[in-house]
């Protein structure tokens, strides 16, 4: 039971060096350790452990999100390190004025450049992009999919969502137009998605994510 009462000492040290709100954590494990009050202790562990899993987690993946972005960038001939704050600057910005994360908007863009658009493209479509998807509830991945494919002259994606194209525009303007008829007919729907209750509990939800990333 002393070793036991040690370890949860020692525990509770190192959550505490961790700073901010573990200082607090740390000490009341550290506490019910000399206390010898080993259930409420391992409890606390337990959610400790917990939360670090959640965290180191969320800083992985989006940790992968971005690294593959930062490839397709530097693929495309421009070199990450170069465009980096810019382009996380725009992703945090955006996360702020939808319901989306900012590695939603990252994945998307990736997803916008491995149709062929090049970063700035990608970046300037994701507005059209984001409105879409709020507009037609759907995933930012499924709304990049189809602003994609409408890139390299593939239509039906977004045909289907209710953009169409009229047989009149010129060969070469389908992509322009497309973009165009999207502003108009969905123009701020991403906006006003995020006044809405749903899209402040997501957005919520995105801060939380946020954190996650930063503790792990």
């Amino acid at each position: 039971m002393d070793k036991v009462r040690a370890s949860l000492g020692v525990f509770g040290g190192i959550i505490g060096d961790l700073g901010g709100g573990f200082e607090s954590l740390g000490n009341v494990i550290s506490g019910f350790a000399g206390a010898g009050v080993m259930g409420a202790a391992s409890a606390a562990i337990g959610e400790v452990v917990k939360g670090l899993q959640d965290c180191f987690k969320s800083a992985t993946q989006s940790e992968e999100v971005w690294n593959r972005l930062a490839a397709t960038v530097e693929r495309s001939g421009t070199s990450w390190g170069s465009v980096r704050a810019q382009v996380e600057a725009f992703a945090a910005s955006a996360e702020k004025m939808s319901r989306f994360s900012d590695e939603q908007v990252a994945q998307a863009m990736k997803t916008l450049m491995d149709h062929g658009m090049k970063l700035d493209e990608a970046m300037k479509a994701m507005t059209q992009t984001m409105d879409l998807a709020a507009a037609k509830q759907v995933s930012l991945s499924e709304a990049a999919n189809a602003v994609g494919k409408a890139y390299i002259g593939m239509e039906r994606p977004l045909r289907s969502m209710g953009v169409i194209l009229d047989e009149s525009v010129p060969k070469g303007k389908e992509f322009a137009t497309a973009m165009e008829l999207i502003s108009q007919k969905f123009g701020g729907a991403a906006q006003k998605d995020v006044e809405s209750y749903a899209g402040k509990q997501q957005q919520v939800a995105n801060a939380m994510d946020n954190l996650k990333e930063k503790i792990g």
